[in-house]
């Protein structure tokens, strides 16, 4: 690994040592090599007392920023790394089992790299749930997690314990991503802007982005992407991505038809093409990231078009959202598919990339993780100028709104003793009414509608081999 001047990442503990005694001294290495390459019987007794005595090595680093965590976890057996967290919990440092080295690469990196399973799981079980999935997902600065480590190094023999375990550690206990069921707490959200009361625009966008994406949220049953997914059975795993493909090959086959409509992607281009998609994941009830943000723009252009905003996209993450203003002060991204609302300026902290793994042939599991900043970042895409509502604006919403009020008066309350069964043949056969009408008289003029083709992993061609085959998001 490449060296760096890079200093100590801002996960560790504010009780650490001054930046200039961040690195070991020649003296304190040397004694440290000499201590954990020893082969004598109380080698670790020895390590434990000269710890004691020198407390402030267990937080410093070499010179490519490796800690003592990093060294452990490249060992072949425990031991040492317990050694290691004992001392790192008398200080309440626990934090520090995250801690990244000069190219981004925790513990859990070298782990899958060169440790053990044991060690793996070891290190994984002093963490808290939400920290496990957070060690699992982290990307180092080239955008490799320990996830992917097992499938691109390792021989086959030594891929399955380790990749089952750190995969498993990264698809339980998701965090920043609601159910696809739960709607957005407005006033949670601006709670945690109490900035607002002197940047009324960002309040607005705030309160915008929270009606949108729970409208969208509402529409939207399934989703062939979201983590939700993860808990089917693999048959219903397999209709899900199913009908998610349908949808998107009938937005794709529909958009065709009149793709020489446009010359260029202007106000009215956009709008046609996220009216489409709103129209089509209404028929559908589902929708991935990328419908999703369809959706929220033709809601946006429709109920507050002087707004603008645009698509946006994570740079190497496989995931887009939608932006709402074009002032960084008072901008906010819009991520219905989390259900994730936040300011410009929070990206770096709550934007997530998306992935998905094998774990049977044909059947995988979606995991997000938090995004690295020095690999990914925004992308914007379809950027949309402030509009003024026009004749022909009004005349779409309403019929938007007549298609939503049929919908809802076709819809009937169960009687009183009815089997759930017939409850859900019911529900089935309106949903299949409703995409059989909706295919049959598609909406007309709906726009050029480009389908977003997502790489699933990019330089790595082990990993790709392995989801040959699998859905596109």
């Amino acid at each position: 690994m490449a060296k760096s001047s890079q200093q100590l990442d801002s996960t560790k503990n504010p009780q650490c040592l001054a930046q200039d005694s961040v690195y070991y001294t020649d003296q304190e290495f040397r004694d440290l090599q000499a201590l954990t390459h020893s082969t004598a019987v109380d080698k670790f007794e020895q390590l434990d007392a000269y710890l004691e005595n020198h407390a402030e090595v267990i937080l410093k680093k070499d010179k490519e920023g490796r800690t003592m965590v990093h060294w452990a976890a490249t060992a072949k057996t425990p031991e040492m790394l317990n050694l290691v967290h004992k001392h790192l919990a008398k200080r309440k440092l626990e934090e520090y089992l995250l801690v990244k080295d000069n190219l981004g690469n925790t513990p859990l990196h070298y782990c899958a790299q060169y440790g053990t399973v044991e060690v793996a799981e070891t290190l994984l079980a002093k963490l808290t749930p939400a920290k496990q999935q957070q060690a699992a997902t982290t990307l180092n600065d080239f955008g490799t997690n320990p996830i992917d480590i097992p499938l691109i190094n390792r021989t086959s023999e030594e891929l399955p314990a380790m990749y089952h375990t750190l995969r498993d550690a990264g698809s339980e206990n998701q965090t920043g991503i609601l159910p696809l069921g739960m709607m957005v707490d407005e006033k949670e959200v601006l709670a945690r802007y109490p900035e607002c009361k002197h940047n009324p625009e960002l309040q607005e966008n705030l309160v915008i982005a929270c009606k949108i994406t729970n409208i969208a949220r509402k529409i939207v049953k399934i989703s062939s992407s979201h983590p939700e997914r993860n808990s089917l059975t693999e048959e219903d795993r397999w209709l899900v991505t199913k009908h998610v493909k349908e949808l998107q090959e009938f937005i794709r086959k529909t958009s065709e038809k009149i793709c020489e409509e446009f010359e260029e992607a202007n106000n009215e281009f956009h709008f046609k093409i996220n009216i489409l998609a709103y129209r089509a994941v209404k028929a559908y009830q589902a929708a991935n990231c990328d419908e999703f943000a369809d959706v929220c723009m033709a809601l946006l252009f429709l109920e507050n078009p002087y707004k603008g905003g645009c698509i946006c996209r994570v740079k190497n993450g496989n995931h887009i959202f939608m932006k709402i203003g074009n002032d960084p002060k008072s901008s906010v991204y819009c991520d219905a598919w989390s259900g994730q609302i936040f300011r410009e300026s929070d990206a770096a902290q709550k934007l997530r990339w998306w992935k998905e793994y094998p774990i049977s042939e044909g059947v995988y599991v979606n995991i997000t993780g938090p995004i690295n900043e020095k690999h990914n970042g925004i992308i914007e895409e379809r950027k949309v100028d402030p509009i003024t509502k026009t004749p022909d604006f009004e005349e779409e919403w309403q019929k938007l709104n007549e298609s939503d009020s049929e919908e809802e008066n076709q819809d009937t309350t169960p009687e009183e003793g009815s089997t759930s069964s017939q409850d859900d043949s019911d529900d089935s056969a309106t949903k299949k009414s409703r995409k059989r009408k909706f295919e049959e008289t598609p909406p007309s003029k709906s726009g050029l509608f480009k389908r977003r083709k997502m790489n699933h992993a990019q330089n790595d061609d082990q990993l790709h081999q392995m989801n040959k085959g699998s859905p596109t998001r």
